[in-house]
């Protein structure tokens, strides 16, 4: 999917720079041009950056609790 269209930025790229090392919009914008035409991806860019960071480090945005039958047992 389609980015940044001012400069045809697509998500895995993104998140192909995530995984490089890039922390904000602003270094995407140096490095792929996001943000730097009419601005409407910042946020996107800013998003998708973000969730890619997070799974990189093995953060779970949302989970769901262990159902009762195999949560761990009290010690």
């Amino acid at each position: 999917m389609y980015v940044c269209v001012c400069h045809a930025v697509t998500e895995s790229e993104i998140r192909e720079e995530a995984d490089e090392g890039l922390a904000s919009v602003q270094e995407l914008g140096h490095c792929l041009g996001v943000a730097t035409g009419c601005g409407q991806c910042a946020s996107m860019a800013g998003d998708i950056l973000d969730d890619q960071r997070r799974s990189r480090a093995g953060y779970c945005r949302q989970r769901d609790p262990l159902p009762a039958r195999l949560s761990p047992s009290p010690a």
